[in-house]
């Protein structure tokens, strides 16, 4: 990368104040593989949202069959418990008499003891449907929490890598994130700083206006591009200045003969003109503004 971010000064200074006995610090990953390893796991994480979504809709039903179940499983008990009184407070036989007669008729009593028998067999399935919807919700509370700390701990390595990428994406200021053909490509462009603006050059080391888009578009894996402003804007989805984002061509005056790379931040990277180096230059700087596209 083109302009090291840290000075020849400020590596002096730190190589003098490193302790003689320290080990050297382990090389960080290259940013192509921090960025890979960024989108597996912002990947993942919209995977979990997905899982998370439909996990809290069978959560919302889960409570809902549990809190039915357990209301259904109380009233059966209720019910039950009725009979139950109802039985024993029935008038028992006053004598053997009495007792031997009812056995051979039949006794009022034994109805009520067949629908209480009956009632608590519905009651105790009432109740096991109950607990099987009371372990199905639990189920249900304990997979949404798992995937909920799952996506936690996804979340928090997403920010440990950017973290470890920001640093190769800030140029200026202006950090640059993404895999996309766009994102790479600014980068591309902002990794030439610095460099001087030469009529109709296309790089590595030298750029016009036009030549430093097609140059940093072939880093990204689309060579090929015209080196022409007006091509450019013809071949591109024409974007409100309102909906910029980074990576989108911007063009100045009548002719669009002058244009550059938004970079977010009201910015945007371009080679200006002869005597002049690839920079950063603040949209509102320039009165000319004619239009932008998106390739």
């Amino acid at each position: 990368m083109k302009g090291a971010r840290r000075t020849l000064a400020a590596a002096v200074l730190v190589g003098v104040t490193a302790p003689l006995c320290a080990s050297p610090a382990a090389a960080a990953p290259p940013p192509d593989v921090l960025q890979k390893r960024l989108d597996g796991l912002q990947d993942t994480v919209d995977g979990l949202d997905q899982r998370l979504a439909a996990e809290e809709k069978a959560l919302v039903a889960a409570q809902s069959a549990a809190f039915s179940a357990a209301a259904q499983a109380d009233l059966r008990k209720a019910a039950h418990d009725a009979l139950v009184a109802e039985v024993a407070a029935a008038p028992q036989p006053v004598n053997l008499l009495q007792a031997a007669f009812l056995r051979i008729t039949g006794s009022p009593t034994d109805e009520l003891e067949q629908r209480r028998d009956a009632a608590g067999n519905v009651a105790a399935r009432a109740a096991a449907d109950a607990e099987t919807a009371r372990l199905a919700f639990q189920d249900a509370v304990d997979r949404v929490g798992h995937t909920r700390d799952l996506r936690a701990r996804t979340t928090a390595q997403v920010r440990d890598v950017k973290d470890d990428l920001r640093d190769a994406y800030t140029y200026q200021g202006v950090t640059i994130w993404g895999s996309g053909t766009a994102a790479v490509a600014t980068r591309a462009a902002l990794d030439q700083l610095g460099d001087p603006y030469v009529w109709a050059a296309a790089g590595p080391d030298s750029f016009d206006c036009s030549g430093l888009v097609i140059w940093a578009w072939a880093q990204a894996g689309r060579p090929g591009l015209p080196h022409y402003t007006g091509a450019l804007y013809d071949l591109g989805t024409k974007i409100a200045r309102s909906a910029l984002k980074p990576g989108d061509l911007v063009f100045f005056n009548s002719g669009r003969s002058h244009m550059g790379i938004y970079v977010g931040q009201g910015r945007f990277v371009h080679a200006p003109s002869s005597g002049d180096v690839v920079k950063i230059t603040q949209l509102t700087d320039r009165r000319d503004y004619s239009g932008a596209v998106r390739l």
